[in-house]
């Protein structure tokens, strides 16, 4: 499931098409200051959720327009005669959580709506449920009874299209804690766990869901980003939901699978999106490299374990260095970020870099380095295409018995693997989608419990079994680059 996106004219983006999944699960929206990630999010959400256009995306020019598809279905935000106008539906429920000026975070906190008695009615104080109060307590102090109290207060508005706002307190040692007198994090956290639970933990619905929180980690600190970031997890999976962080967060970004982050890259004017990043590149900023001797740029876990077996292997690859296998993303990315690396001295200016790539796209990277002023870094290549490339040819295009009796052993013992593959050939048609193989193999290992690791580590230890001649290919080079 994806929501079909297409952005024209607005604010610094003049026009960028993508699709968002909205398949349950965390997902992170990034990129540099000033590249867009909260133009995107917020023109999403505007036409989404019928927020004001104007106040999120600013007047616009006479063909901004903002469109949205998913399921055959169509919501467009266009500018008519000086005026915004949304139309259509998609069929898909959630809520926006951010932005200082116009967003949510901040608009219960008037500091005049609190000074006027008049619109404050103790006696009609409700108490927040317990998801809320347990998870801001363990969420910021480490303690699920640390807020045995939350209230909140529905403020009665003037007008029928002024948004509804709630004053919340607590109370904690017989004092009561009014919201304005709470910590910024405490304000900012307790406005997501609050409209999290009523738009998502305690509703039900058939139709796709999606969240987007803006910048969660201006007020938390590092540890309490990852407790809210497990929690997200959590929700996602159970209530069946697309939670996306608009984020620059190290701590974040660290906690969320690569296949699952989107970076907004900027050039000049233009703007678009690299998707399947891993954190190193994201960040730009790797700190658990520091000291480091040799830095081996890979693309993917499958190649980490790989280099990282054949230098545990060969003990005179690691003696009297330190070493570092990062997984980086694609090959074309890769090869622009350890340029960028190396100039701009990411890793020190002592560590030596290597970069070893998917053995799928050996021309192609060779061209493009070639085209690449002042690229000397030393270039190598996996023994094999991909992971997912190798298991479809090996099972699927030229079996290899033994390769297979192997994942028949040790891995898929409920369904035979021979009629996993049977099923994937009737109906999925041999268009060499390497992919969709993969993601056959990956839902019966979900269906037993088991994490799509094993496929990785179960190939390794093939190749090193059968003595393959381009790993000990792949080991010279290292010998040669590491000494």
């Amino acid at each position: 499931m994806e929501l079909q996106v297409n952005i024209k004219n607005i604010k610094a983006i003049q026009e960028l098409s993508f699709a968002l999944p909205l398949d349950a699960g965390l997902y992170a929206i990034t990129g540099l200051n000033g590249s867009g990630k909260s133009t995107i999010v917020e023109s999403i959400s505007s036409v989404l959720f019928k927020m004001s256009l104007k106040d999120h995306c600013g007047v616009g020019a006479d063909d901004a327009s903002i469109e949205l598809s998913y399921n055959g279905m169509r919501r467009i935000g266009f500018r008519h005669k000086n005026w915004w106008q949304i139309e259509g539906d998609c069929e898909i429920s959630g809520f926006y959580e951010g932005n200082l000026i116009f967003g949510t975070r901040f608009r219960n906190n008037s500091y005049a709506s609190f000074k006027n008695n008049k619109l404050i009615n103790k006696a009609e104080g409700l108490s927040v449920d317990d998801f809320v109060k347990s998870n801001m307590g363990y969420i910021l102090h480490g303690d699920k009874g640390y807020y045995e109290k939350i209230c909140y207060i529905p403020i009665k508005q003037e007008t029928p299209k002024t948004p509804t706002f709630y004053y919340f307190y607590y109370e904690k040692n017989g004092e009561e804690i009014s919201q304005y007198y709470m910590s910024t994090g405490e304000n900012l956290l307790l406005n997501i766990l609050f409209s999290l639970y009523n738009s998502i933990v305690s509703t039900s619905c058939t139709n796709p869901r999606i969240v987007f929180l803006d910048e969660i980690e201006m007020a938390l600190h590092p540890l309490s980003l990852k407790r809210l970031s497990t929690l997200l997890q959590e929700i996602a999976i159970t209530h069946n939901c697309s939670i996306y962080l608009s984020t620059h967060s190290i701590e974040l970004i660290h906690s969320i699978k690569p296949a699952n982050i989107f970076y907004i890259q900027k050039e000049g004017e233009s703007v678009s999106i690299v998707k399947n990043c891993y954190p190193a590149y994201v960040t730009r900023n790797l700190y658990t490299t520091n000291g480091y001797d040799r830095i081996i740029l890979v693309e993917d876990i499958l190649a980490k374990r790989l280099v990282e077996r054949i230098i545990r292997e060969e003990k005179m690859l690691r003696n009297g260095k330190l070493v570092c296998v990062v997984p980086v993303g694609g090959w074309s990315e890769m090869l622009y970020f350890a340029k960028d690396a190396v100039v701009n001295g990411i890793f020190g200016n002592t560590a030596k870099v290597i970069i070893i790539l998917d053995g799928d796209c050996k021309e192609n990277a060779k061209k493009q380095m070639k085209n690449m002023s002042g690229m000397s870094i030393p270039l190598n290549f996996l023994p094999i295409s991909s992971l997912e490339k190798y298991l479809r040819d090996n099972l699927i295009v030229n079996p290899n018995y033994s390769f297979k009796q192997v994942l028949t052993d040790y891995v898929f013992r409920r369904n035979s693997l021979d009629s996993i593959c049977e099923q994937y050939r009737n109906k999925v048609s041999l268009d060499n989608d390497s992919k969709k193989f993969y993601q056959y193999l990956e839902d019966e290992l979900v269906e037993l419990g088991m994490d799509s690791s094993i496929l990785c580590e179960e190939t390794i230890k093939f190749l090193f079994e059968t003595n393959d001649a381009s790993v000990e290919k792949l080991a010279s080079f290292l010998r040669a680059e590491l000494s």
